[in-house]
C-alpha cells in the first residue's frame, strides 16, 4: 500500500530558497576582483567588501545584497521589501563613516501598487538611474514616501531598524529618501537558480579554459558544497577572490 504523507511536511519552498542564495553566492565569488571580498551573512545574505588597493587596507565600500526568490509579484508594500529598506536604513546610520549600496535580487516581478499608473519598484529604479526629469523627481520622492509611510511594521524587524525607516519616510523632505533611493538597487526578475548556475558555468568556463563540461560541472558542485558548509559555520564567513 503507497504512503500517504501528511499535508504541509514539503520543505522544499525553504530549501529552494537556500539553494538559490548559494548558487548567488558562488557567481558573486567567481566574479569578485582582487581588491573585493564577501561578508557572507554579515550586514544581509551576502555582502561584497571593497577594499583600497593596498595591502592590509581599510574597507572603502560594501554592498549588501538580499536574495529572494519568490514566484508571486512584490511592491513597495511587501513587508519583505519594507523590510529590506528599514535594515537599509539601519545599516546606513549605523554605519555612517561606510558607503553602504543595498542590492535587492529576486525572481519576482514588480507589482502595482493600487492606484500607480507604474510600479512602486519601477519608479524608484526610474529615480535611481536619473530617467526621471528634474521637474517630475520631487512628486515621485513623495509619493513614495507617502506610500511607506503608511506601511506598518513587518515581522523581524528590529525597533532600531524601524525607528531609522520613520527617520527616513515621515520627514517632509526629499533629501533623505533620495539618497537611500539612489544607493538602493532592485534586481527584479533575475534569473532562476538555473540560469544562475548556467551563469556561474560560463564563468568557471572563462577562469579554467579548455576544460571539459564535465570538469566545469564538477568544479561547480565543489564550490556549490563548500558554500552550503561555510553559511553553516559560526563566526566570520569569508570569501576572497579565487584568481
Amino acid at each position: 500500500m503507497a504512503f500517504t504523507p501528511q499535508p504541509g511536511r514539503d520543505a522544499r519552498p525553504a530549501i529552494d530558497g537556500y539553494v538559490y542564495q548559494v548558487i548567488a553566492t558562488v557567481l558573486a565569488w567567481l566574479n569578485l576582483a582582487e581588491n573585493q571580498h564577501l561578508d557572507l551573512e554579515a550586514g544581509e545574505d551576502i555582502d561584497l567588501v571593497e577594499r583600497e588597493a593596498a595591502a592590509e587596507a581599510s574597507e572603502v565600500g560594501r554592498t549588501v545584497q538580499q536574495v529572494h526568490k519568490r514566484s508571486r509579484t512584490i511592491t513597495l508594500r511587501s513587508p519583505k521589501t519594507v523590510q529590506a529598506i528599514a535594515n537599509f536604513c539601519a545599516h546606513r546610520k549605523t554605519n555612517p563613516g561606510t558607503a553602504i549600496r543595498f542590492l535587492f535580487l529576486t525572481t519576482a516581478k514588480p507589482g502595482r501598487e493600487k492606484g500607480w499608473r507604474v510600479p512602486g519598484i519601477v519608479t524608484w529604479e526610474d529615480i535611481r538611474q536619473a530617467r526621471v526629469s528634474p521637474g517630475e523627481e520631487g512628486s515621485a520622492i513623495e509619493r513614495i514616501r507617502v506610500l511607506l509611510g503608511a506601511s506598518k511594521k513587518p515581522r523581524g524587524v528590529s525597533d532600531k531598524a524601524w525607528n531609522s525607516f520613520l527617520e527616513v519616510v515621515t520627514v517632509s523632505q526629499t533629501d533623505s529618501l533620495k539618497a537611500v533611493i539612489c544607493a538602493f538597487e532592485w534586481a527584479i526578475e533575475s534569473g532562476d537558480s538555473e540560469a544562475l548556475e548556467t551563469e556561474a558555468s560560463r564563468r568557471l568556463s572563462e577562469i579554467l579554459p579548455g576544460k571539459s563540461p564535465a570538469v566545469i560541472t564538477r568544479v561547480f558542485t565543489h564550490l556549490f558544497a563548500y558554500v552550503f558548509r561555510l553559511l553553516c559555520r559560526r563566526g566570520k564567513r569569508e570569501l576572497t577572490a579565487i584568481l
